[in-house]
């Protein structure tokens, strides 16, 4: 079984916006209130998953829920996350990093964050 989320996007929703939307959909289908979720999915191994930008919204969401910040329903557990393609960024330049592309990734991620942080 799979369970696509249409999260909301920055810049009209910056984070955690993202990540609220996709804890709010792995808990719906953790809670198995849906009929066919109950018959035909295993909320006891549940793997989250996600390409680029969802990428980073899976890895802070396994990060959060292993963190005990968010509890998901009785019975139900991340079993691992795919994470495909992320952006991670740090202040200390990785050894044949393009300058170009790590100033435009440094640029749109100031535009993802929360309001009140800062970039680095």
């Amino acid at each position: 079984m799979a369970v696509s989320v249409n999260y909301r996007l920055a810049p009209e929703h910056p984070l955690p916006a993202a990540y609220d939307d996709s804890w709010a959909a792995l808990n719906w289908a953790a809670s198995a209130s849906d009929p066919w979720l109950s018959e035909h999915g295993d909320i006891g191994r549940i793997f989250i998953a996600g390409d680029s930008g969802g990428a980073d919204v899976v890895h802070n969401i396994a990060i959060m829920a292993g963190a005990g910040q968010f509890s998901l329903p009785p019975n139900s557990m991340v079993e691992g996350a795919i994470i495909l393609h992320p952006m991670f960024s740090g202040k200390k330049p990785i050894d044949g990093e393009y300058t170009e592309v790590r100033e435009l990734m440094h640029k749109l991620w100031s535009q993802l964050l929360c309001q009140g942080t800062e970039a680095g």
